[in-house]
């Protein structure tokens, strides 16, 4: 059966209008303003240019150019191993043709079954929260999750429908969920503080107001006993440095309201750590902070003593570098792609990943259509990329990083206006399952990038916190110290 009968009628048909919209007057969506004009052109690997250049691409143009990805993928992806059904080895064939088609219900029921507990799939980003800010001003009265969301046009959304609603995460088998607490970089000091506030007291609100659905998780192990519990396991991630405000007092206290992760900076940096964007999307060519400056050290390291994850997407090439090697604890991706399959400043370089790997990091793979093909737009205003694309990443992932342990899921979900054909919303997970099993993967090795790496990579991070705890106090470190004007 053709796998667009297993979508929501909706999905495709929406993701499509809402994505041709003109949507420059809607408000701000976490990673919307990313792609407000054409994407960058996929490169094979070792041909990534020092930055991209943007121009008006037309039909023909995008068309030609999804031939040229196709012999690059080809490129890429020559030698990376496959398991077939029999368990014979083979090899990858190249780029795929983007069809929803050729997933037969005996694969699709496989799939789903992957990701029944206590199996846990595991999303490293969905911008929920801040899509409530914008649709309803997080008055929580106004809409009820328990009901499908993604028929209801929004039109102070910039996607214009939610990704996002209960019956479509139990569809997907969705079972974890970083809800990730975003404030743009455009608001800034105090201000950020208390939309930062708003945004986590929106998380546990929703606790609150579906405790049969959702429960907030602090640890590793609460995600798994919540899983087992058949609830959503609710976990919260700042979603850029500009949020403490230069602080360590704030970070620490972020922490005491359940923040376990901080990405170092959305687009435009908090002054001590380099984003790959500045604020208007634009390439960021310099680190001006070196990656990291002396206080974005201390941040790190202090990151490391509380337990709270580093998250090093969206931050400059030099910021992953320092970061993963001043951190003690393994440090995550949690929205981002392969630069070297899709070349956008907000994925990650080959050198990265195998730095990535030896930490036992996780790199998150994202579902936006500029971070999987580069091109967004092809024929009558359809989406070019696909979850044949999207695997492709995972694919190349897994040969740098030499297995599949270094692996996840970050669909950026809510946040983004044009996901790849396939992973529409959060219903979509066993797609990208059944693609994977389609490629040989393996049970376990799916069960390990649906969500078992990121629970390792928590727990190890848990670990190294307990001891640094053990042996030191807080840091005191404070922007001016180092002659810096944090922000």
């Amino acid at each position: 059966r053709a796998l667009s009968t297993q979508l929501p009628r909706y999905s495709a048909t929406r993701s499509a209008d809402s994505a041709c919209s003109d949507s420059r007057s809607a408000p701000h969506s976490g990673e919307l303003h990313e792609y407000s004009r054409p994407g960058p052109r996929c490169q094979g690997a070792g041909s990534i240019p020092d930055r991209l250049q943007e121009s008006a691409r037309g039909g023909a143009a995008l068309r030609d150019d999804a031939s040229r990805r196709a012999a690059a993928l080809r490129q890429v992806l020559r030698g990376v191993p496959r398991v077939s059904e029999t368990g014979a080895l083979t090899h990858s064939r190249g780029a795929r043709s983007g069809t929803m088609s050729g997933y037969d219900e005996a694969l699709l029921k496989r799939a789903r079954a992957l990701h029944d507990a206590p199996n846990v799939t595991m999303d490293g980003h969905n911008d929920l929260p801040w899509a409530l800010h914008d649709a309803y001003d997080h008055r929580l009265s106004k809409f009820d999750l328990r009901e499908p969301q993604g028929h209801i046009k929004i039109p102070k959304l910039r996607h214009q429908y939610l990704h996002t609603d209960f019956p479509r995460c139990r569809k997907g088998g969705l079972t974890a969920q970083f809800w990730s607490v975003y404030v743009p970089t455009t608001i800034r000091g105090g201000e950020a503080v208390q939309k930062t506030l708003e945004q986590i007291d929106c998380v546990h609100r929703l606790c609150e107001k579906y405790p049969d659905e959702l429960e907030f998780a602090y640890t590793a192990a609460d995600v798994r006993r919540i899983v087992k519990d058949g609830k959503l396991a609710s976990m919260a991630g700042l979603e850029g440095g500009h949020q403490i405000n230069g602080s360590l007092a704030t970070l620490r206290m972020y922490y005491r309201l359940g923040c376990r992760y901080l990405t170092l900076t959305h687009n435009g940096g908090p002054g001590w750590a380099d984003a790959a964007l500045d604020e208007n999307s634009k390439w960021n060519e310099h680190a001006t902070a070196g990656g990291l400056s002396a206080f974005g050290v201390e941040v790190v390291k202090e990151m490391n003593r509380l337990g709270m994850a580093v998250d090093l997407s969206h931050v400059h090439p030099d910021t992953m570098k320092k970061a993963i090697d001043v951190s003690e604890a393994p440090v995550l991706f949690s929205h981002s792609n392969t630069r070297a399959v899709c070349n956008h400043p907000r994925n990650v370089p080959d050198d990265v990943l195998r730095s990535l790997s030896e930490k036992d990091g996780v790199v998150m793979i994202n579902v936006n259509a500029p971070f999987v093909a580069g091109d967004f737009f092809v024929k009558d205003g359809a989406v070019g990329a696909s979850v044949t694309e999207v695997a492709d990443h995972i694919d190349y992932a897994k040969k740098v990083c030499g297995n599949v342990l270094h692996l996840g899921l970050g669909a950026d979900y809510d946040g983004i206006k044009a996901p790849a054909r396939g992973m529409e919303d959060v219903s979509t997970y066993p797609v990208l399952t059944a693609e994977l099993l389609k490629r040989g993967y393996t049970d376990d090795e799916i069960i390990a990038i649906n969500g078992g790496n990121v629970l390792r990579c928590l727990e190890k991070i848990e670990a190294v916190a307990a001891r640094l705890q053990a042996s030191g106090l807080s840091s005191e470190a404070k922007p001016e110290d180092f002659g810096e004007v944090a922000g």
